[in-house]
């Protein structure tokens, strides 16, 4: 990933491990950025292939909340100890 991407509206900055959005700043993850990125090119895909976006808003969503039930584990619950064994 670059070390600075800018969204084509101009509202989103991405720099190394922040992202800024309307002029607040996040930390994030690595691995946030690489879901980000991951997310970025499939919806820009979709846009070469009109007859997938009915399904794909379903995969989006079981994407999102993979990683979301994977980093609540790792961070609140005992998964980071678990994997790290």
């Amino acid at each position: 990933m670059k070390e600075t991407e800018s969204s084509s509206n101009g509202c989103l900055k991405i720099i190394k491990n922040q992202i800024i959005a309307n002029g607040e700043t996040y930390k994030v993850t690595s691995a946030f950025l690489v879901l980000l990125r991951a997310l970025f090119e499939y919806i820009h895909l979709l846009e070469y292939f009109p007859t997938l976006r009915g399904s794909s808003a379903s995969k989006i969503y079981e994407l999102l909340r993979f990683y979301n039930s994977y980093a609540l584990k790792l961070t609140l619950g005992k998964g980071a100890c678990d994997s790290g064994q």
